[in-house]
């Protein structure tokens, strides 16, 4: 099993519930028949007061793109988590978000 990390800011969420701890999860096990799995939470020590939700899959690399495309298709509990996420990858079973690969948004400087 490989980590995707997303990671929300509360900052730029039109509704920042906490639900969406256990909503986003929810909501990409059924979009992906349970081929991406809930991996727990955390609150992450920024500036933003950001989460992270952890998430388990077999391919990282490709399996954010369905993150992806469920984001671009449903608001979670009225939210456009496009325009208030990063994701991260990695290819261990259980991951840091310090030891990932940021995936999304991709920098556009380089």
């Amino acid at each position: 099993m490989q980590t995707i990390i997303v990671k929300l800011n509360p900052m730029l969420m039109k509704n920042p519930d906490l639900d969406i701890r256990y909503v986003l999860p929810d909501t990409l096990e059924a979009y992906t028949d349970k081929s991406i799995m809930d991996q727990g939470y955390d609150y992450l020590n920024d500036a933003s007061h950001s989460i992270g939700i952890w998430l388990s899959c077999m391919n990282a690399e490709r399996d954010y793109l369905k993150v992806l495309e469920c984001f671009k298709e449903q608001l979670i509990l009225n939210n456009d988590l496009l325009h208030c996420t990063e994701l991260y990858i990695s290819t261990d079973e259980v991951a840091e978000l310090a030891d990932c690969t940021k995936v999304y948004p991709l920098d556009s400087s380089g």
